[in-house]
């Protein structure tokens, strides 16, 4: 179900102020309009038209050049930023509608077969998650006769949760309770789907000026417990330090929704504090911070750690630590958010509310709404594609059967002209 914004974008964070007080039965809240190889036996593949032939463009960032590749009917904005796994510049449709496009470049996607196993692992997550709180997959084009330069066109949003929470910006408890809420309600679709995100940071949480949030970045998400779910080793590399749950860094490989939940109380704490709650140097000086923050589990609180002997002889070293008065720790907090980051920071992962029972915190009160506990995938994840062993043969023929199914879906050709293989309207 999509719902549209009733309210005017405005110019700048700071003269937002979330509109939680209307009456939630009558308005509808933030959120922006949702659009709905091995090619398939008897798929032809269509001539590149001239409105979509690829056209360089050079991308200015942090005194890097890049050699962009665009559509001819896309004008280049401005460079948005770089990572290790690619860089993303913004984009504006010169057609009538003048809709705005964020544009991530991997290069020499399959020079390591892993990342690239990574990045088609993103597209196909971004193909099958479809939510208000989930950027969305707007086109996919590469480059090259082994497929190796991918172009991957999502929704540009104005911002990052990270950026927001470095600014001057002055943020509200408001903007705290919406902003959590929609990465909470982010967070129950997809794991209705089946699926961990396993890296949720404030960085990975994209924000327009009018408040509406989109989760990103799912190259290290996994599936869970069910068939047709990877099947690799879950491993304790996962998630920012400052995020990471207690589980991920004691447990190591037997860990699941929880996580994120986990990472949504960090973010939920950051916003508040302006500052991350755990600042870790390595990991074991982050279970030492999370310990000095929450205190250490004692008693029953033990209980989830029964089937790993080495960790909880390695948490008992800790003694008995009451951790810190959390109305000191976050004075401008209200009780209620308070509870709420205790809440999603409970260190038994058993007793950390899940995604939806995290929505009906008091805090959201006034925010929550029944009808988003309904909002959930069709059905898991197919995670059969997510093979332990890939090959460049592999990688490339799932490209392109990611192509080819994202054009079904969003009603667009797949073209071609030489070695350029594109689906966008």
């Amino acid at each position: 179900m999509t719902r549209r914004s009733d309210r005017r974008t405005s110019k700048a964070l700071a003269e937002t102020r979330p509109d939680t007080e209307r009456s939630r039965s009558h308005a509808p809240r933030p959120s922006l309009e949702r659009q709905t190889s091995n090619l398939s036996a008897g798929q032809k593949v269509q001539p590149l038209p001239s409105k979509l032939a690829l056209r360089a463009t050079d991308v200015d960032l942090k005194s890097k050049k890049v050699v962009f590749k665009a559509p001819a009917v896309l004008s280049f904005s401005r460079g948005v930023g770089h990572g290790a796994y690619g860089i993303v510049a913004a984009f504006k449709d010169t057609r009538p509608s003048g809709k705005h496009y964020a544009i991530k470049f991997v290069r020499n996607a399959f020079h390591d077969i892993f990342d690239g196993q990574r990045i088609l692992r993103e597209i196909r997550l971004l193909r099958s998650l479809r939510h208000d709180n989930i950027v969305q997959l707007r086109g996919l084009y590469y480059t090259g006769s082994d497929c190796q330069d991918i172009y991957i066109v999502t929704d540009l949003m104005d911002t990052d949760l990270g950026k927001i929470i470095k600014s001057t910006e002055v943020l509200t408890e408001e903007h705290h309770r919406w902003f959590t809420y929609q990465i909470i309600r982010g967070l129950h679709y997809m794991h209705s789907a089946g699926v961990v995100h396993r890296d949720l940071k404030p960085a990975n949480v994209l924000v327009n000026k009018d408040c509406a949030v989109k989760l990103c970045d799912f190259g290290l998400a996994r599936g869970m417990g069910s068939p047709g779910s990877d099947g690799h080793k879950l491993t304790e590399y996962v998630v920012t330090r400052y995020y990471r749950a207690p589980e991920v860094i004691l447990l190591s490989s037997d860990y699941g929704a929880p996580i994120d939940v986990w990472a949504a109380g960090c973010c939920l704490a950051e916003l508040i504090a302006r500052k991350p709650l755990f600042k870790g140097k390595d990991p074991v000086d982050q279970i030492t911070q999370i310990f000095k923050v929450m205190g250490t589990p004692t008693g029953s609180d033990l209980g989830w750690l029964s089937q790993s002997n080495t960790a909880m002889s390695f948490v008992k070293r800790f003694g008995s630590q009451q951790g810190q008065n959390f109305t000191l720790l976050l004075p401008k907090a209200s009780q209620v958010a308070i509870q709420a980051v205790k809440a999603m920071l409970s260190l038994d992962p058993n007793k950390r509310p899940s995604a939806v029972a995290s929505m009906r915190l008091p805090f959201f009160e006034g925010t929550y709404q029944v009808s988003d506990e309904n909002q959930v995938a069709e059905g898991r994840v197919d995670w059969s594609f997510d093979v332990e062993k890939p090959t460049l043969r592999s990688l490339q023929v799932l490209l392109r059967s990611e192509t080819q199914e994202l054009s079904k879906e969003l009603g667009f050709p797949v073209y071609e002209d030489g070695n350029a293989v594109i689906t966008f309207a």
